[in-house]
C-alpha cells in the first residue's frame, strides 16, 4: 500500500513534502488507483524515449521520456528514510495552505514514487459544489479536491519517466536534461531579429556550460518568437532587476533591437530573464531566481 504526500512550495522556491493523512479504506483505494495508473503509464506497450527538448509528447500517447540513473531529490528522501518525521499537510487545500504542486504516492519498500500533477482548479469551491445524500442536495462542509486520472511522472529503480517537461519541472528540477548549446546554436539565438549582439565576441570569450544550457532552454521555450515579446518590452522588464538596469534598445537598419550584454555575469542573468526565470516576490519585493522555467497553469 502506498503512502501519500503533497509536494508543496510556499514563499520560497524550495520544495517540501507533507503527509496527506487518509482513512485506511481511502488509502487502499487510492493506492489501487495510482498503481493502475502506473501500470498504464509505463506499461508493456509504452514507448520509452530519451529526453529531447524538440519533441512534445501528447497526453494520450504511449510515448514517455525516460531518464536512467536519476538521483532522487533531497526533499523526497525522508519519505524513504524517515517517513514518521514528515509533518501533515497544514490547512489542507485551503487558501491558507502551502501551494501544492503534486500529489505523490510512495512505495518506500521499493523506493518508488508516482506523481500526479496538481493545480488549484482541482480544489472544489464549497460555495459551488453540492452533494446528494439520497433525498436532497447539501453543501460540503470540508475542503475537497479532485485528483487526476493519469500520472505525470514516476521514479522506479532510479528511472525517471515523464511525458510533460513543464509540468514535471514544477516539482522535479529537470534543468540538467537540457543539452549545452553549440557555438552555432548560440550564434543563431544571438542573431534573432529582435536582438542586437556581437555574437563573435560572446562566443570567442568562452561560455560556461550553465550559460549554454540557458541558450538551449531559450531555443526550446521559443519566447523570443512570440509576437507580444518586443524589444521595448524586453528592455522594460529586464530593467526591474539588479544588474540589468543598463539593458538598452537601439535603432539598427530601421529596426528597434534590444542590445545583448557581453559581460558574462550580466549575460547569464539576462538569459535567465529571457527564459522567465527571474521574479520579484509579491510579499517582500525581493528579487528571486527560480532555477528553472516553470510554467504555471492558470486556474479556471
Amino acid at each position: 500500500m502506498l503512502d501519500f504526500y503533497a509536494v508543496t512550495r510556499q514563499g520560497t522556491l524550495s520544495f517540501d513534502l507533507e503527509r496527506i493523512r487518509l482513512e485506511r479504506p481511502v488509502q487502499e483505494d487510492l493506492s489501487a488507483q495510482f498503481e493502475a495508473q502506473a501500470a498504464e503509464f509505463v506499461g508493456a506497450d509504452c514507448e520509452p524515449l530519451p529526453f529531447s527538448c524538440q519533441h512534445r509528447i501528447e497526453r494520450d500517447s504511449k510515448e514517455v521520456f525516460c531518464v536512467d540513473a536519476f538521483q532522487i531529490p533531497k526533499y523526497l528522501r525522508p519519505a524513504l528514510d524517515e517517513p514518521a518525521a514528515i509533518g501533515e499537510l497544514r490547512a489542507p487545500f485551503t487558501t491558507a495552505a502551502p501551494q501544492v504542486k503534486a500529489i505523490v504516492g510512495v512505495d518506500a519498500t521499493n523506493e518508488s514514487f508516482f506523481f500526479q500533477y496538481f493545480e488549484r482548479r482541482r480544489i472544489l469551491d464549497r460555495r459551488r459544489v453540492f452533494i446528494f445524500n439520497g433525498s436532497s442536495f447539501n453543501s460540503i462542509e470540508y475542503p475537497a479536491v479532485m485528483l487526476d486520472e493519469h500520472l505525470v511522472a514516476s521514479i522506479v529503480d532510479n528511472r525517471l519517466c515523464f511525458k510533460s517537461f513543464h509540468r514535471t519541472n514544477q516539482f522535479l528540477d529537470l534543468s540538467d536534461l537540457y543539452a549545452t548549446a553549440t557555438d552555432v546554436e548560440v550564434s543563431e539565438v544571438l542573431s534573432h531579429p529582435k536582438l542586437l549582439a556581437d555574437s563573435a565576441a560572446i562566443v570567442d570569450s568562452g561560455i560556461a556550460n550553465r550559460t549554454r544550457q540557458q541558450f538551449s532552454r531559450l531555443i526550446h521555450l521559443g519566447i523570443l518568437d512570440r509576437d507580444g515579446v518586443t524589444p521595448d518590452r524586453i528592455r522594460n522588464g529586464a530593467r526591474k532587476y539588479e544588474g540589468l538596469e543598463s539593458i538598452r534598445v537601439r535603432n539598427f537598419n530601421g529596426q528597434r533591437l534590444v542590445e545583448v550584454p557581453t559581460e558574462k555575469r550580466v549575460l547569464a542573468k539576462f538569459l535567465k530573464f529571457l527564459c522567465e526565470e527571474l521574479y520579484v516576490g509579491d510579499l517582500t519585493g525581493d528579487q528571486r531566481s527560480t532555477n528553472s522555467s516553470r510554467v504555471e497553469v492558470p486556474s479556471s
